[in-house]
């Protein structure tokens, strides 16, 4: 490989971890019910900003954000987005079992589908 391929491949990761920190900080400063009314409304074209200092991602260290980031990522990897869709749902995959909770979904993201 190049070393401008390997730039570009440098620079796409740390673009996509920055976009993934960006998205745990904002997750993770809202309330049940901000991410209840986010999933269901255009919410997200403004998400909030947390201020510095305010989530836990804040005072972890680079190592340990990128540690959190390839285990995160590795979670999703080879998934569908009807997958995470059902994933972001039930709080499971499909091919693990439903609580009674779920069975409002399950007609929304029938196994045959996922």
């Amino acid at each position: 490989m190049t070393s401008i391929e390997n730039r570009l491949k440098t620079i796409q990761r740390e673009i996509e971890f920055r976009a993934w920190l960006t998205l745990e900080r904002q997750l993770s400063s809202l309330s049940e019910e901000e991410l209840q009314r986010s999933h269901t409304d255009e919410f997200w074209l403004n998400p909030p900003t947390p201020p510095p200092g305010s989530t836990r991602f804040d005072s972890m260290d680079r190592a340990s954000l990128l540690k959190l980031f390839k285990k995160d990522r590795q979670r999703f990897m080879g998934r569908n987005r009807l997958q995470v869709a059902f994933f972001t749902d039930h709080g499971h995959w499909p091919e693990q079992a439903c609580r009674d909770d779920c069975q409002e979904f399950d007609s929304r993201f029938g196994k045959e589908n996922v």
